[in-house]
């Protein structure tokens, strides 16, 4: 089933001209995992929601929105400036996979990675 919210994004994307890059379910599994190691070995204990919903999403976009959620627990459990490296080192990751203009929007000052 297709979701209201994918169909809006997509008919936006259209409006505008932006395509979506090609999906990669290898590179998905790459970020996938990433952020599950980021999470911690504990994760699924400490954080039972977020990663069961790291493991639901299967989208480069949809973990490139994940990234807020597992921001605010990487701060919690250790302090902001690593929580920004961590997500920092997460954008190579997703070069290729998502709009650039979502890559652009984690430029200084635009959110929790403001470290490029």
């Amino acid at each position: 089933m297709v979701s209201v919210r994918n169909t809006l994004g997509d008919s936006i994307r259209a409006m505008l001209g932006i395509k979506p890059p090609p999906p990669s379910p290898e590179a998905v599994a790459t970020i996938r995992e990433a952020m599950l190691q980021l999470l911690g070995e504990d994760g699924h204990e400490r954080h039972p929601q977020l990663h069961t919903r790291l493991h639901q999403i299967h989208d480069a976009q949809g973990l490139w929105h994940m990234r807020v959620e597992l921001y605010a627990h990487l701060c919690e459990q250790y302090d902001e400036p690593h929580a920004r490296d961590c997500l920092a080192a997460l954008l190579p990751l997703f070069k290729g996979q998502v709009p650039r203009a979502l890559l652009d929007s984690a430029s200084p000052g635009a959110g929790p990675d403001r470290s490029r």
